[in-house]
């Protein structure tokens, strides 16, 4: 019975951390007005990207299959502002059209799970066409969510191969065709953030991750990360919220990062994302 009960108090406790943390519709404001393409655009990274370059005064185009508006944002006011685009990034002439006289390209598509072809494709093979069909349009900046360097070392070699062997592929891509502070790589290790926890993919709240996040931000945790092998570092780093992520890469797509390549692991993101502000 105390085990019950200890139980629903740390769910209570989650859910109001959660209703603090949770984010709110903001008014318009205006940062130049550039275009900006997001691909994978209402996804879970994508779809807070584009809030954050909408509430930015930007010219936004969400590109994703379906070209619906996510759940979560149906209520808030940016997403009128927004262009809500179906459109599969693997076709070349149907990107162009899209892409055409954009400012810049952020790419949030990804995958994970256990089917190889799937993770290939989905952190590979489409990036990198969208990658290619980007320079090919003359897109002058792309952007790329990848992963975090820390996740690489710690877990490349032993779990989810195709995932990281996708997530090369692209950064690679990116190199090669966006040579330099044209092209940048954002790095965030788990994302944290929305309403509720969910197992595919793993993700908590965001109450609840920023509470685990200022726990793991803490002196004592981090130096003691600091002489854990790989693995057990890269479970004690905090984590980073959706919306940093999302406000880091809007950032970069946006030219505030300045001569940046590589935006890698929380404390970076968290400042890249600062200059959104």
């Amino acid at each position: 019975m105390r085990s019950i009960i200890i139980l629903i108090c740390l769910l209570g406790i989650c859910s109001a951390l959660n209703q603090l943390f949770k984010p709110q519709a903001k008014k318009m404001g205006s940062r130049g007005g550039k275009k900006v393409v997001v691909l994978g655009g209402n996804g879970f990274v994508g779809s807070r990207v584009t809030q954050k370059l909408a509430e930015s005064g930007n010219r936004v185009i969400a590109i994703s299959r379906s070209g619906d508006i996510p759940k979560w944002a149906e209520t808030y006011d940016f997403v009128n502002d927004v262009e809500w685009v179906s459109t599969d990034v693997n076709d070349a002439v149907a990107l162009q059209k899209v892409l055409k006289g954009a400012n810049s390209v952020i790419s949030a598509i990804g995958a994970i799970g256990f089917d190889e072809a799937r993770l290939i494709e989905g952190n590979g093979k489409s990036n990198v066409a969208a990658i290619e069909t980007a320079k090919k349009a003359g897109v002058p900046k792309f952007v790329y969510v990848s992963v975090a360097s820390q996740v690489k070392d710690a877990m490349g070699d032993v779990v989810l191969k195709p995932y990281f062997e996708g997530k090369d592929m692209a950064e690679s891509a990116l190199m090669k065709n966006y040579p330099g502070s044209k092209g940048t790589i954002v790095g965030p290790s788990f994302i944290y953030g929305g309403d509720s926890f969910t197992l595919t993919p793993p993700r908590v709240p965001g109450g609840y991750g920023s509470f685990i996040q200022k726990i793991l931000s803490s002196g004592p945790i981090s130096k003691l990360a600091e002489i854990s092998p790989k693995f057990i570092a890269l479970v004690l780093a905090p984590p980073v919220s959706v919306e940093s992520v999302a406000g880091a890469s809007s950032a970069a797509a946006l030219g505030m990062t300045g001569d940046l390549t590589l935006i890698d692991g929380t404390a970076e993101i968290m400042s890249a994302a600062e200059l959104l502000e």
